[in-house]
């Protein structure tokens, strides 16, 4: 038997692997970022499962007939669902159960209808979802109670409002001749020259109140109102990095928003903070990735407020709806959002109406 020599076998096989030096700058933040983020997790199901509180506590010989009860209660809100109910060593229900719906929107629309219900004189539903209670941010364990505050007298600071020749109040950031920026606040009547109240080196992104009570500069490490005829510091709203800021109409709100420097975040607590002006306390904290399902800000003002400060909404991105939330619980009004193509919204004056435009 002869064997013929094949050259094509004598070439060496193709090698595909990197260089012993080979340094791979692929970076899957960069380019795989906004995919990751939306990468599913077990928080998917967690949206879609409802906790009801507050159901009676039987055992074994009457749980039969609670659940009867109860899934003519569940049905009326959704047909279709899984139920659960812990038992405790005893064979007894603790006082709660699961619900699992379909998808999110159906769970927060059976926590809306069932939060509140009315089984009996000794059980009145608490219903939630799931994922709203395992990101409830735990107690911290180094609290302690605020310690009472003497009393600032801030001096009257609303004094521009009783010049005689009614001059008009006006703040203008220049450079100084050391190239400083500076801000100064100045009065102005036609015919004459500006009359200086205050100056500031260092101040540089500012903002007037509404209604010109205060004025608001940004500092690296937050927010500081000023006001008065001196415009001495009147509080400190700490928030690192803000470079957004509004008021509620009626000056007893300051919004502040610091973008993270992340180019995709899923989780951004805080981002966009809520305070109370006359205490400086933050009341409320969002994600504004939570909250708007982007970490982008695209529009500023983000939130519209309504005259009496006790509402406010904000657009879901896209136009795809618009979401209410209550200022007394900084909850969604109602617990769920409307689902609708709005690309405008606005409260009306000086109801509390909500207009919208639909495209």
């Amino acid at each position: 038997m002869v064997v013929a020599d094949n050259p094509a076998r004598e070439k060496e096989e193709p090698c595909f692997s990197d260089p012993e030096d080979f340094e791979d700058k692929f970076d899957e933040d960069e380019y795989l970022g906004e995919h990751l983020a939306k990468k599913p997790d077990i928080n998917e199901y967690e949206k879609c499962c409802v906790v009801v509180f507050n159901i009676p506590v039987v055992g074994e010989d009457r749980f039969p007939k609670l659940k009867n009860v109860l899934t003519k209660i569940f049905t009326a809100t959704c047909k279709e669902y899984n139920d659960e109910y812990p038992l405790d060593a005893e064979g007894k229900t603790k006082g709660f159960c699961f619900l699992e719906l379909k998808n999110r929107e159906l769970a927060e629309h059976s926590a809306a209808l069932l939060d509140g219900h009315v089984l009996d004189k000794k059980h009145v539903f608490k219903a939630t979802v799931f994922a709203d209670i395992i990101h409830m941010a735990q107690p911290d364990e180094n609290f302690e109670p605020p310690q009472k505050r003497e009393y600032v007298d801030n001096g009257d600071l609303w004094w521009w409002l009783q010049n005689e020749k009614c001059h008009d109040q006006f703040a203008v950031q220049y450079l100084n001749d050391m190239g400083q920026p500076l801000v100064a606040v100045e009065t102005y009547q036609h015919g004459a020259e500006p009359q200086r109240f205050s100056d500031r080196i260092g101040w540089t992104v500012f903002q007037w109140s509404p209604s010109g009570t205060y004025l608001a500069t940004i500092h690296g490490q937050g927010v500081i109102i000023w006001g008065g005829k001196k415009f001495e510091k009147i509080q400190r709203f700490p928030h690192e990095g803000v470079q957004y800021l509004d008021f509620s109409p009626n000056e007893k709100y300051l919004v502040t928003h610091a973008p993270s420097n992340q180019r995709w975040v899923k989780n951004d607590d805080d981002s966009l903070r809520i305070f109370d002006v006359i205490t400086g306390e933050m009341v409320k904290g969002f994600s504004l990735q939570a909250l708007t399902g982007s970490h982008r800000i695209n529009v500023w003002p983000l939130l519209k407020w309504s005259y009496d400060e006790k509402y406010f909404a904000l657009m879901k991105p896209g136009g795809n709806g618009i979401c209410v939330h209550d200022l007394d619980t900084f909850q969604l009004n109602n617990k769920k959002s409307m689902t609708h193509r709005i690309p405008v919204v606005a409260f009306a004056q000086p109801d509390r109406l909500l207009l919208r435009r639909t495209s």
